[in-house]
């Protein structure tokens, strides 16, 4: 197991009680470009603690949530027996070759996670792989602008290292249909956060908040205009998240499956 995957270990209560990742607008605008029917097979990757499968359970038949880190699966299972939900079953597994045979799944969603893989393409191969024709891939994540995305990623990884890189919404809609899933909708949300209620887990006054609040000290103004920062001088007080919210439909085969390698880290926060 990779050693940076700690970071989800050591953080899974914290994300099994986040108001953020349980509610969100990012989440109710999911449920309802999905707009599901009830008989529907779901399959939730990089699932974190499971919020995302819990919010689709009261309306799919059966849902399946996957992650590489058993810790947060832990929080995910204690979830759902507290609900007593019985369509909602975890399993350990990689977005990279997700165990499941073609064409199993009506819906595919992963949300607020992509930017920890190293390999979005194998991913979105695999969730063509696993979905039957007809059936929709519905794909929340953090989405800068190109002018944005060099400081924020910069201060993700400074804050969580296991972030590896953010797409804009154009990279999300290129790769997406290269992997043969067509866009039927794609939408932006945007937030303000402020620097402590974007550092969490990670606490105030830490290494990671002082090395952050240097990186924004050090910043262009055009770099910190692009992230919408208040004031656009030190000390900054926020910026605003940009999220995209994707849906596409798998209408032919799938792609070839890409061969998955075994460095990942990644989790649905």
């Amino acid at each position: 197991m990779p050693e940076e995957r700690s970071f989800f270990r050591e953080n899974a209560g914290f994300y099994s009680k986040s108001p953020g990742h349980s509610r969100g607008p990012d989440l109710a605008l999911l449920l309802k470009r999905l707009a599901m029917h009830g008989d529907e097979s779901v399959l939730d990757v990089a699932t974190g603690t499971g919020h995302t499968a819990l919010a689709i359970a009261p309306y799919a038949a059966k849902v399946f949530g996957v992650d590489a880190t058993e810790q947060m699966l832990a929080e995910a299972v204690k979830l759902a027996e507290g609900r007593e939900l019985r369509n909602v079953a975890y399993m350990v597994a990689d977005s990279r070759n997700l165990p499941f045979a073609p064409g199993s799944f009506d819906i595919v969603t992963c949300r607020r996670a992509a930017h920890h893989f190293q390999d979005k393409e194998s991913f979105l191969s695999e969730v063509a792989r696993v979905l039957r024709p007809g059936g929709r891939m519905a794909l929340v994540d953090m989405s800068p602008t190109l002018a944005a995305r060099g400081l924020l990623d910069d201060m993700e990884r400074i804050r969580d290292r296991t972030h590896v890189r953010s797409y804009t919404s154009e990279e999300w809609r290129k790769v997406t249909e290269a992997s043969g899933l067509r866009v039927t909708s794609l939408d932006i949300l945007e937030e303000y956060l402020t620097l402590s209620e974007w550092l969490s887990p990670v606490d105030a006054g830490s290494e990671a908040e002082e090395a952050v609040r240097r990186r924004l000290a050090h910043s262009s103004l055009e770099e910190l205009q692009a992230i919408g920062a208040r004031p656009l001088s030190a000390p900054i007080e926020g910026w605003v998240k940009r999220r995209i919210v994707l849906v596409a439909v798998r209408e032919s085969a799938a792609r070839g499956h890409t061969t998955p390698r075994t460095d990942s880290v990644e989790s649905g926060y």
